[in-house]
């Protein structure tokens, strides 16, 4: 007969919802959920072909990542070969050979006719229970896409934003085997499953019917034919696992386990034992509790009080009653001296449990006997006048009773423990789902997520056993922001040909690879650094696409429109003509995600990262270059207007062709260093909106300490006469303005002042048509996430020792110039105590960029770097690294991997506490 608090299951977890979504958003952190992803869209079989080709097939990069370029993203065919067994990448994908079986693909599909390209950004998952079937679970997936359709297909839309909608009935198969090797299954791949995409926003063009048809059917089409079977291994001490959906006041995920004997009808379990409040509960019904307690149960009381009484008839019962669990021994007496007399005795003890933890400090994951009051001990039929017969063996008898008790308890305590011990009975199996997927063999896997299942208070039914409690997860770790620069779609790319040659129109950028672990993104804002608001936020989509040329009178344009990028931060002429880089450009994340613990509430999220633009101001003139290259200041709007040096950047060419713009190169004196806007309105005036064209201005320490911010001029500090060389410049007589063509060579030079008028007429005559303006991210060649280049150091004099064995400990590697004072201050910010009580903090190398060993030392005491110094005087460590900006802050985790990655002392991110951010690292 089905028990009436769990049916016909020995033990029943019920989950809510909220605690079942926080378990969905922990697997969405670990990556067993993908975030970001690429893939080819292709459901169409060749003609007359009889195989089940996989309708979507993941396009990755060379570690494995999503491509962001789209242009990368290679035909089905291609893209099908990366999972050729002789193929490295392989190993990292760990493909199945033989897809043919077990279900992995379930055929025929009928085809969508979608054929092209794809990039998604997948958020949690999130369950709700939709009816009182018990059986059918609604899935819900928001999701942000941008599509590329083939030539002469469907068009869709490019971007859509929406929600994904999966029901389908939870038909578990939970099988032993002779092997002992059991698994649950849900089956994703059946014809009852029910897709639908909800759009989130008006896209253009519209979505049709016919088109969400196709997006519906191309769903399912590739649950049939591109996802593995939906199965996991259950853990050993488990025989049976099924799921069940309750609907109710607190609707609840049950799970439904016998540990051995016959699998269960669900359809016996209706209980809803979940109070409000809590994430689980447990239950175990009286049958399968009794049988666990069998030392209590069976341990027979043999040292009551012998002679002058035997005792015979013994009877020993454990009971569950509401509230305790009773412990009942009858028996007979009978007094062997005279009196001999006979009597009957009832020995009754309670029982209850209290939860514990099985480590010390641990959760309480379990629970414990315990006796609730005295031993109770009542006489029955003994005769008058003979009480005092009676009375003699109780007082005989009860301490004795007392002692066995204790005695049976304690031995009762393991069997107890391990039956109603949360982690053996659904911790391992969460923890499971929760492993991370498998890496090339050459990288740390993913930080495994924790769950942390405790005990809150315990119920003692007639019925069974009820234990309620809590679900948490490890802390969120910050939410990961990344862009990079890709191919332009807007309006032809850059360099547009137009009437007087090439303008450009501008990079753009995909933060595809940005994400919240375990969180949604509900916002991307674009900005620049130290200007508010954000010039650009979007809730749709994760490229930035700059704006087409406008065409007037044959002439393009890149004039500024609502919502676009700024002149500043595009590479167009724009408004002001000029062509700005080694400026910072930002890109906030803004979202929320569910509370790892305690109430299952959503809290918002935000991270930034914020990255430099370069172009080419020195191309065309490496055979001038001598010394040390130049550098640029990379500056932003500071206190009062003036201008703010965050950093520094090298001024070296590109290195990767594609030309320079026209240059005005101002070497500024005491007047002009302060009033740099006679150059942009002069270039304003000279109406060669036909030229790209870069200003830059030379200034001194002193007076670039004292200029006023102007946006579109590229700040250059003096260093000892290099920028003077670097243009083949022999007066030393400022101030001084030079016409750099494309090539490099001076098409014109003043020396002395000049007024804006004078130098729009030379510009007008003397600026060559075209140019290009190409701007590319300055960036290191790591990837988040990945580890770091290994590179061996001095920890004390004649002591080596390598990054990789600083494994078990956050590093944070800051790379630093003598030249640059923002730099050494990063260096110094960084290696403040952390202020984390009782623990120890990230290890700060301050390693030197290309600097004699000499000069470092002695540059690290004058400013008191406690940090270990790193020279790295021929720059072996910077060129692996890819370091071109000063600071440049790597920030790595105990497990070698890095986490952030931070350019310019300031670069909007929050370093106003920078001991906030090594703690946050050190997680």
């Amino acid at each position: 007969m089905a028990n009436n608090l769990i049916g016909d299951f020995d033990v029943v977890a019920e989950f809510s919802v909220p605690a079942a979504n926080r378990v969905l958003a922990a697997m969405h952190r670990s990556e067993r959920f993908p975030h970001s992803c690429a893939i080819r869209v292709d459901d169409n079989p060749p003609p007359g072909s009889q195989v089940v080709r996989p309708s979507i097939v993941g396009s990755v990069d060379t570690f494995g990542d999503a491509t962001v370029n789209h242009h990368q993203i290679g035909t089905a065919a291609q893209l099908l070969g990366q999972f050729s067994a002789a193929d490295p990448l392989s190993l990292t994908l760990d493909p199945v050979v033989n897809t043919d079986v077990a279900g992995a693909t379930v055929g025929p599909v009928v085809p969508s006719r979608l054929q092209g390209r794809a990039q998604l950004q997948l958020f949690p998952p999130t369950i709700e229970v939709t009816d009182t079937s018990g059986s059918n679970i609604t899935v819900r997936l928001q999701v942000m896409a941008r599509y590329f359709p083939d030539p002469h297909t469907s068009p869709l839309s490019e971007f859509v934003r929406g929600e994904v909608r999966i029901t389908a009935p939870v038909n578990q198969v939970a099988s032993p085997d002779p092997k002992n090797v059991r698994m649950v299954d849900i089956d994703i791949k059946g014809p009852q499953v029910n897709i639908s995409l909800i759009p989130a926003w008006p896209v253009q063009p519209p979505l049709s019917a016919e088109d969400l048809a196709g997006i519906n059917l191309l769903i399912r089409n590739a649950l049939k034919t591109s996802f593995l079977p939906s199965s996991a291994k259950l853990p050993d001490n488990i025989n049976h696992m099924q799921f069940k959906t309750l609907l109710g006041a607190q609707s609840a995920i049950g799970v439904l386990l016998n540990m051995a004997g016959a699998r269960g009808n669900p359809a016996s379990m209706n209980n809803v034992f979940l109070r409000p409040g809590d994430d689980f509960a447990f239950a175990a019904g009286r049958d399968f509790i009794l049988a666990a307690f069998p030392v209590v149960r069976d341990h027979r009381v043999q040292h009551l009080p012998s002679a002058p009484y035997d005792i015979s008839n013994t009877v020993q019962t454990l009971d569950l009653q509401e509230g305790q669990l009773l412990f009942t021994m009858t028996g007979h007496v009978h007094r062997t001296r005279w009196p001999h007399v006979g009597f009957d005795f009832i020995v009754k003890q309670a029982l209850t449990l209290h939860l514990v933890a099985t480590t010390a400090g641990g959760p309480l994951n379990t629970a414990q006997l315990a006796a609730l009051g005295d031993v109770s001990f009542e006489i029955t039929s003994i005769p008058w006048p003979f009480g005092w017969v009676a009375n003699h063996f109780t007082g005989s008898a009860r301490d004795s009773i007392r002692t066995q008790r204790d005695a049976a308890i304690n031995a009762a305590q393991p069997n107890v423990m391990a039956m109603l011990n949360i982690d053996d009975k659904l911790g391992t199996f969460l923890q499971s789902l929760l492993k991370p997927p498998r890496q090339d063999p050459g990288v740390p896997p993913p930080q495994e997520v924790k769950t942390v299942l405790a005990y809150t208070s315990v119920e003692i039914r007639s019925s069974g056993i009820v234990l309620h409690g809590s679900l948490a997860v490890q802390d969120w770790p910050l939410a990961r922001v990344e862009f990079q620069q890709i191919s332009s779609t807007g309006g032809g790319g850059i360099g547009v040909v137009g009437t007087g040659g090439h303008v450009p129109s501008g990079p753009d950028y995909s933060a595809l690879r940005s994400w919240i672990p375990g969180g949604t993104i509900q916002s991307y804002e674009w900005s620049m650094q130290g200007q508010a608001p954000p010039f650009h936020t979007d809730v749709n989509k994760f490229v930035l696409i700059h704006p087409p040329p406008q065409i007037s009178d044959g002439t393009p344009s890149t004039t500024a429109v609502s919502g676009s990028i700024p002149t500043a931060v595009s590479s167009g002429v724009a408004t002001t003509g000029a062509v700005s880089g080694f400026i910072p450009i930002c890109l906030t994340v803004r979202g929320t995600r569910i509370a790892s613990s305690g109430p299952a509430v959503a809290q918002p999220v935000s991270a930034t990262h914020c990255g430099y633009t370069r172009v080419s101001i020195l191309e065309g003139l490496e055979p001038s270059l001598a010394g040390a290259l130049p550098m640029v200041a990379l500056t932003q709007p500071g206190p009062g207007g003036l201008v703010e040096v965050a950093g520094h950047a090298a001024a070296r060419p590109d290195g990767a062709g594609g030309g320079a713009p026209n240059r005005i190169v101002h070497f500024a004196d005491e007047k002009t260093g302060g009033h740099l806007e006679f150059l942009l309105q002069a270039l304003r005036e000279s109406g060669r909106r036909d030229a790209a064209t870069a200003v830059v201005a030379v200034l001194t320490p002193d007076q670039l300490a004292k200029a006023r911010y102007t946006e579109g001029v590229i700040y250059a500090e003096e260093q000892g006469g290099a920028w003077a060389r670097a243009f083949g410049v022999k007066t030393t007589r400022r101030p001084l303005t030079l016409i750099v063509g494309p090539k490099g060579s001076i098409a014109w030079q003043h020396e002395g002042e000049l007024d804006s008028e004078t130098l729009a007429a030379a510009l007008r005559k003397n600026l060559a048509p075209g140019g290009s303006a190409r701007l590319r991210m300055l960036g290191l060649s790591l990837r988040i996430g990945r580890p770091a280049p290994n590179f061996l150091f001095e920890l004390a004099p004649g002591r080596g020792l390598t990054l990789r064995k600083l494994e078990g400990r956050p590093v944070v590697l800051v790379f630093w110039k003598s030249s640059s004072k923002p730099s050494l201050q990063a260096a110094r910010d960084l290696q403040k105590p952390t202020g984390r009580a009782g623990g120890q903090g990230p290890v700060v190398l301050a390693i030197n960029d290309g600097e004699a060993s000499e000069l470092v030392q002695k540059v690290a005491a004058e400013n008191e770097l406690s940090a270990i110094v790193v020279p790295d005087p021929q720059r072996e460590i910077s060129v692996a690294y890819g370091v071109s900006i000063w600071p440049t802050i790597v920030f790595i985790d105990a497990f070698g991997l890095v986490r952030k990655i931070r350019y310019g002392r300031f670069a909007g991110e929050n370093v106003e506490n920078p001991s906030a951010e090594k703690a946050a690292a050190a997680k």
